[in-house]
């Protein structure tokens, strides 16, 4: 299953905002700049392909290098269906 089979068309870009939103939770910034701070550049930044769907959830994995350098690590963001509701078919 692909994100393109289970969500809306166009769902690119509000999804994007979604974990944008989720990433600054994760390192605990208050804006884009402070976030560039951890990750290489929030204007790379995309929707990850490799998703694990929960029973309550989906969870968006970044791997090492991904988007943010290795001493990082692997980055998983936890997203609740209901903030996805309006994106998912």
């Amino acid at each position: 299953v692909t994100l393109g089979e289970i969500m809306k068309e166009g769902y690119e870009e509000p999804l994007l905002e979604i974990i944008t939103a989720e990433l600054m939770k994760f390192f605990n910034v208050s804006n884009i700049e402070e976030l560039d701070n951890f990750i290489f550049d929030h204007n790379d930044l995309y929707v990850s392909k490799n998703i694990e769907m929960g029973k309550d959830k989906m969870t968006f994995i970044y791997n090492k290098y991904d988007i943010a350098p290795y001493a990082i690590g692997e980055i998983a963001l936890d997203i609740d269906y209901d903030r996805l509701k309006d994106l998912m078919k």
